[in-house]
């Protein structure tokens, strides 16, 4: 099980297109009480489901805020909560690393177990900002530079906005060159908190899929150096992917959950910033009761749904089984519909994963060879949820 936390979904930053902002609203942090519900909710999952374990995400807002004295406690807390079933636990985060010092990276190192920290980056000025006034991406670079001092792992999550798709050669280069090979994974700007509205900032699902394919010609060219998602889980396996993300998975209603400061359970982080599809409380329910509420129900029959009918003739099923419901949802308020982002995930199937005829080489197969092999990004060497 996924467990996406928000601690807190209070924030340094005031990114313009932050998913969890809303206007107006009260921020709040997890108290020690919603915590110790937190684990113990899932002890009794655990031992209900003992095939399973579960995995916490640790995440904003920026988790960070919170101070090294609550990563500090965490580990303490789940042994005593979870005891003999401790070794089924385990943690992730994701920061802007803007926070980060020794103390922070200490306590997070005894938490994380050598699991990597996830971050979000731009590479377009202005948009990433920091409420303070100081600079977004300076501030994220030192704390780059930090964890890779400290050789904890890391991973990198860039929004794909307008301002980013003619600059695919240079997005490619900047993150494959990062030192430490980490995984980049890149999400299309989609329509939630400050970015809710129509804006310049916005994509169309074309323009999604004309940017992976640009990409995967970039990474093709290239020996397949680059580690980018989501083009990593659809290349080169010969056939439909063994492993799919929780967006295109069509699993999420069993695998995921997401908790809200306040101890409300939704079905997955993404819905806990729309606040629908609520599964429960911690405090007032149990596993089972979450598992088999209404919006899970109706979720796990959003698949057999499509496939008869927007996604009925698809033969790209196996591999996006319809998209993220939480898509669906925020373009048309029905989760029975398919991913906004459908064509542009179909002009990339179609253009990269059918084989090429006559032995030509497609866009896939073309593109710069050797430009910027050992880096010429920012951060060094080449340097990044």
């Amino acid at each position: 099980m996924q467990v996406i936390v928000k601690p807190t979904d209070e924030c340094n930053g005031a990114c313009r297109y932050c998913s969890a902002f809303t206007a107006g609203k009260q921020t709040c942090r997890m108290s020690p009480e919603t915590i110790e519900a937190l684990f113990r909710f899932f002890r009794r999952y655990l031992e209900e489901t003992p095939q399973d374990t579960v995995d916490f995400t640790w995440h904003g807002g920026e988790p960070l805020l919170l101070g090294p004295e609550f990563y500090e406690m965490l580990p303490d807390l789940e042994a005593r909560v979870f005891g003999p079933l401790r070794s089924r636990v385990g943690h992730l985060i994701q920061s802007n690393l803007t926070l980060l010092d020794d103390r922070l990276a200490a306590a997070l190192e005894k938490l994380l177990h050598g699991r990597p920290i996830g971050t979000s980056h731009d590479l377009t000025p202005g948009v990433r900002l920091l409420r303070n006034g100081e600079s977004y991406d300076d501030r994220w670079l030192d704390g780059l530079r930090f964890v890779q001092r400290r050789k904890i792992r890391y991973g990198v999550i860039l929004v794909l906005h307008r301002g980013h798709l003619a600059q695919a050669e240079k997005i490619y280069y900047f993150y494959r060159n990062l030192p430490d090979r980490p995984s980049i994974r890149i999400n299309p700007l989609y329509s939630e908190g400050r970015a809710k509205e129509p804006g310049p900032l916005h994509i169309t699902p074309e323009e999604y899929g004309r940017f992976l394919v640009e990409l995967h010609g970039l990474t093709a060219a290239d020996g397949g150096r680059g580690q980018f998602e989501p083009l990593r889980q659809y290349v080169g396996g010969g056939g439909p992917p063994k492993s799919l993300c929780c967006d295109v998975a069509g699993r999420c209603a069993d695998t995921h959950v997401g908790v809200a400061p306040s101890g409300e359970i939704y079905n997955c982080g993404r819905f806990t910033d729309s606040n629908a599809f609520r599964c429960g409380n911690l405090f007032s329910d149990d596993s089972a009761h979450v598992l088999a509420s209404a919006g899970k129900q109706r979720l796990r029959q959003r698949g057999d749904y499509l496939r008869r009918h927007d996604c009925a003739e698809c033969r790209w099923w196996d591999y996006c089984h319809g998209g993220c419901p939480n898509d669906a949802y925020l373009s048309s308020g029905d989760v029975f519909a398919k991913t906004h982002w459908c064509d542009g995930l179909r002009l990339f199937f179609e253009t990269c994963l059918d084989p090429p005829q006559s032995g030509a080489r497609g866009p896939c197969g073309s593109g710069p060879r050797g430009r910027g092999r050992r880096g010429g990004g920012r951060g060094g060497r080449d340097a990044p949820a």
